[in-house]
């Protein structure tokens, strides 16, 4: 490489020249390109072409400025800072980085060495130097990429920690607070597992774009896990301010995404936590809101929680129950009840296994509680085949304990009905009892019904031809649209107990169930009303022709062993 040197015309003399003839070689020796000599005043004497090129300049324009003019005005005390240094330890070198300007309105990076220049006249300063731009750049990028998600471009967990102490020391100084919110977006997992991880990363960075855009400057939101974002949140301070932002986050949602090519309606859950009047660490504030994030999926999704202690003592309470769930899978502890359904002249014909757990002391827990559990902790899965197993044994084994022929319906959870190994465990069941298929009936909520219905359809079509009976639980109470009725291929309807209970003193209830009834015989399905507890709702069932009824009128809930008992007594009692 050639380094040559532009200088002023001016005389020197030969030991100058000779001293600038042997900077030169050494120069060209090491392959620097960029060279300068600048006076004691910090004049440009002499630059190279290379230094000419990079910032844009003609040697006479550089010629009648300064070293410092050249350089980016917030970086020009550095520069001073370096060359007081090297005047205060004459025959030393220093080193600097900084931004020099290029053609007035773009810089370049640029790792300058400063060395006196004792054989000058008036002891000027030789600037040799290297393009430091492109490394610079390499590195902010890797520095960027070290602090940010790299699919959503927002911060990551580090960066977050660093903004949370930011926030911390910045209410030290002023005594005003602010709040750490925690975002989920709910049900993530399916749009997931139905259209692809593509569209799902396809819509992490719209929902990302529109949750920062509903920020201020000052905020930060951060993805910290596969659909969970936290907020750092400024000047918030007040219920009544995160009521303001939660439900705007919220709102802003209810505009459909595209996700490849589906549209999506999104909602998300969060929970917010307040400093310092709720917590006063980083680590304790983002425990705070994720717990108040539990209590707003509990409330049933696209809410906004606020922390209170009372979600603590919740939330141990949670955690408690769920770790004594684990210990009684473990140890055998669950068991099934069975509840008689019946022909409306009395006649068992066969039973809803229903699932008990014996705790805290002998008493029974509440399903409504631990079943939403194991349903969010993925037990229902390993529960939920146990079950099928069990009531198609008990069957089986009833047909040699003088009550042959019963069917039995099993519940069947929505995670249990979308586990890929569902139709196996059915199988099995039924294998391994060596029960009729007819005798089994699923009952299933009209939520699974109407969720990814291609799938649905053919896993319910596949279990019909294996020759199980198919029932629609709780009819009537989960959603207006009716067209998968005719759709799939379903057995019978169960008339929800809320309808039963009050249509002997509610005419209203009365219409739903007679028209229930009515567009099941024209469906070709088998009605059963549950919750049937007094003779007049009886009656009134067996005159609009109702099928079958289940509730506490015809037997409550029982062990295996009582179940068979009552058949008999009730068998008896119906002989002629």
């Amino acid at each position: 490489m050639t380094v040559s040197l532009i200088r002023k015309k001016q005389p020197h003399s030969a030991d100058e020249s000779s001293s600038s003839a042997r900077q030169l070689a050494l120069l060209v020796e090491h392959g620097v390109d960029l060279y300068a000599r600048v006076s004691a005043a910090g004049f440009f004497v002499e630059a190279s072409a290379g230094l000419l090129s990079l910032l844009g300049y003609s040697f006479e324009y550089l010629a009648a400025a300064r070293l410092r003019d050249v350089i980016v005005s917030e970086d020009v005390e550095e520069l001073e800072d370096a060359l007081k240094r090297l005047s205060d330890a004459a025959g030393t070198c220093e080193c600097v980085t900084l931004r020099m300007i290029k053609s007035v309105t773009q810089t370049a990076w640029v790792e300058l060495r400063l060395i006196r220049d004792s054989g000058a006249s008036g002891a000027g300063v030789l600037v040799v130097g290297r393009d430091f731009t492109e490394h610079r750049k390499r590195e902010q990028e890797l520095t960027r990429a070290a602090a940010h998600d790299a699919l959503t471009g927002l911060p990551n967990r580090a960066l977050l920690a660093a903004r949370l102490d930011q926030a911390l020391a910045q209410t030290q100084r002023s005594g005003q607070g602010f709040a750490v919110a925690v975002a989920d977006i709910d049900g993530f997992k399916r749009i997931n597992d139905s259209l692809g991880h593509a569209a799902g990363d396809a819509l992490l960075m719209q929902i990302a774009a529109r949750l920062k855009a509903e920020l201020r400057g000052v905020d930060t939101v951060a993805r910290v896990g596969g659909d969970e974002f936290v907020l750092v949140l400024p000047e918030i301070e007040t219920p009544e301010q995160a009521d303001s932002l939660a439900r705007r986050l919220i709102d802003s949602m209810q505009t459909p995404f595209l996700a490849g090519e589906h549209t999506q309606f999104v909602t998300i859950s969060i929970g917010v936590a307040l400093h310092p009047s709720q917590a006063t660490d980083a680590e304790s504030l983002t425990r705070c809101a994720d717990a108040a994030l539990y209590r707003a999926k509990d409330l049933g999704r696209n809410c906004w929680q606020l922390f209170s202690q009372e979600l603590v003592a919740k939330r141990f309470e949670y955690l408690k129950l769920e770790h004594a769930m684990f210990e009684g899978v473990r140890n055998g502890e669950f068991l099934l009840h069975y509840q008689p359904i019946a022909r409306t002249d009395g006649t068992v014909v066969g039973a809803e296994a229903l699932m008990r757990w014996p705790h805290s002391g002998g008493s029974m827990a509440s399903p409504d509680i631990f079943i939403p559990i194991a349903e969010t902790n993925g037990l229902i899965n390993l529960l939920g085949a146990w079950a099928l197993r069990t009531a198609c044994m008990q069957v089986a084994h009833w047909d040699g304990e003088g009550i042959p022929d019963m069917s039995i319906a099993v519940n069947v959870s929505p995670r249990q009905f979308r586990h890929g190994n569902f139709f196996n465990q059915v199988r099995h069941a039924l294998a391994e009892s060596g029960i009729a298929p007819s005798r089994l009936v699923l009952e299933i909520t009209e939520g699974v019904l109407l969720n990814n219905p291609e799938q649905v359809h053919a896993l319910l079509a596949s279990l019909q031809e294996l020759g199980v009976q198919i029932s629609v639980d709780d009819f009537g109470t989960g959603y207006s649209s009716l067209s998968y009725l005719k759709r799939l291929p379903l057995s019978s309807l169960k008339i929800d107990n809320s309808f039963v209970r009050d249509m002997t003193t509610s005419s209203n209830d009365r219409v739903i169930v007679s028209a229930v009834l009515s567009m099941a015989r024209e469906l070709g399905l088998e009605v059963v009303a549950e919750g049937v507890e007094s003779i007049e709702q009886l009656e009134f069932l067996r005159d609009k022709g109702c099928p079958y009824v289940q509730g506490y009128y015809i037997g409550k809930p029982m062990p295996a062993a009582n179940f068979v008992s009552a058949v008999k007594a009730r068998q008896a009692r119906l002989k002629p």
